[in-house]
């Protein structure tokens, strides 16, 4: 992987459901995007990995191409009607 693109004070919520019990979190995180240095990849492979890390809690998202692509296009979206 190569270093991660870093963006700071990232509005976060996460929630957690086991059975019964449900717990939740908000604070501000950092998200951190990972990329590969090899290249290229394959179809399958992980393209890219977000990890958001808060003071008590962090998550980790594995994206493949195809998630991905879905993930550009859905932020190039949401800029363009910003």
């Amino acid at each position: 992987m190569t270093r991660p693109t870093t963006i700071e004070a990232v509005d976060t919520m996460v929630g957690i459901t086991d059975g019964r019990v449900s717990m939740s979190a908000q604070d501000d995180a950092t998200l951190y995007v990972d990329t590969p240095d090899r290249q290229p990849l394959a179809g399958i492979e992980t393209h890219a990995t977000l990890r958001v890390k808060g003071d008590d809690y962090q998550a980790t998202v594995e994206l493949t191409h195809d998630g991905a692509a879905a993930l550009h296009a859905a932020l190039l979206e949401a800029v363009d009607d910003g």
